[in-house]
């Protein structure tokens, strides 16, 4: 069966059969654009949560290199998850449980979280030449289990009253 486009004419219809073909045609191409569309969204969602978790470490890795500086005394690991700074205000402690990294001042009634989702974490005292520095080495929890990087986090400091022997 032929549908004429024009009254009288044959040249310029098209069968019932085009017309589904072209229809086949354009639901599988909108498919596939569908499907990278949602495929990149997955992957800017992931990305974005990647960045926020890599800023929230960048920023406790800051918060505790500050704390280092301005230790009055050597800082003291208390135990494998638990890190003493003495400060002139007062002292400062990491604790590390649960998969959360905790920080308590001098001044403050309750710990407060610093950073969430971490695989391991372990502060150690780093042996240099004339000083004697820190390290916080830290991993976080990957999001995905099949993962080609695994977020590791590496954080040097020395305290003012070490720098200065």
């Amino acid at each position: 069966m032929r549908i004429p486009l024009r009254h009288g004419s044959k040249s310029g219809a098209f069968s019932l059969l085009e017309c589904l073909t072209y229809i086949v045609l354009f639901a599988v191409v909108a498919g596939v654009a569908f499907s990278a569309y949602y495929r990149l969204d997955e992957h800017a969602r992931g990305f974005m949560r990647n960045s926020a978790d890599i800023v929230q470490a960048m920023k406790a890795g800051e918060r505790w290199r500050e704390d280092l500086r301005r230790a009055a005394a050597e800082p003291r690991l208390e135990s494998e998850n638990q890190f003493r700074i003495m400060q002139k205000a007062g002292d400062v402690h990491y604790t590390f449980r649960d998969g959360v990294m905790w920080r308590q001042a001098a001044n403050e009634a309750a710990p407060v979280q610093v950073l969430a989702n971490v695989k391991t974490s372990a502060m150690k005292r780093d042996a240099r030449r004339h000083v004697t520095a820190w390290r916080w080495e830290l991993e976080l929890q990957a999001k995905r289990k099949d993962a080609a990087v695994r977020p590791l986090f590496t954080f040097l400091a020395a305290s003012e009253t070490e720098a200065a022997r």
